[in-house]
């Protein structure tokens, strides 16, 4: 396998792997089942042990988008810090997984403001990993590159009634673009204003 087919192939288990150990977190401690909670600080750990081939494959991935000339650097590169941001809080998530699951083996039980700062750090990591994956996604995705057209079906919504209050409306006519014919999606309106 080329490593790109590894990146594409690993690249979604850090976004999942942290939203399923939380899952289990919190389900082990409101239930008072060890073995859920055991099993949330398993997940953190696979997690961060299958980053490490994710992050070292994107490396090499860039590299060759790099030469091919077919991608543009300044996505690569946002997507390279972000990867780095989020690598950081996989491996401590996951060291601090692993040395709770070791000093919770002797005790027995995981307390609650352990199981609250494992939280705390959890959303943390899946925001980080969310940016990531988001400025990857930009890579390969286009239509999620830029932000929406200023006239989006929400913002055509709002200025209807608002016209005369609001400055984002822009060139919203009441009479000629009513309620009822506001586009499916706000590439359509895009493309009605500029036709």
């Amino acid at each position: 396998m080329t490593p790109q087919q590894i990146h594409l192939s690993l690249v979604h288990f850090p976004v999942v792997l942290p939203l399923v150990g939380l899952a289990l977190l919190a389900a082990g401690v409101l239930l008072s089942k060890p073995a859920l909670w055991r099993a949330a600080l398993v997940t953190f750990v696979a997690g961060a042990l299958i980053a490490w081939p994710v992050f070292l494959s994107g490396e090499e991935s860039e590299e060759h988008a790099e030469h091919s000339g077919t991608v543009d650097e300044a996505l690569l590169e946002s997507h390279e810090d972000a990867a780095k941001i989020a690598q950081g809080g996989l491996q401590l998530l996951g060291a601090t997984s692993l040395i709770l699951l070791l000093v919770t083996l002797r005790s027995g039980e995981l307390r609650r403001w352990m199981a609250a700062v494992l939280a705390v750090l959890t959303l943390a990591t899946f925001a980080a990993v969310g940016k990531a994956a988001h400025e990857g996604g930009k890579i390969r995705h286009p239509d999620i590159r830029s932000a929406l057209p200023p006239q989006s079906n929400a913002a055509m919504l709002l200025c209807h009634p608002l016209r005369r209050l609001s400055a984002t409306c822009g060139d919203v006519d009441p009479h000629r673009d009513p309620p009822t014919s506001i586009p499916v999606s706000p590439w359509k309106a895009a493309e009605k204003r500029a036709g």
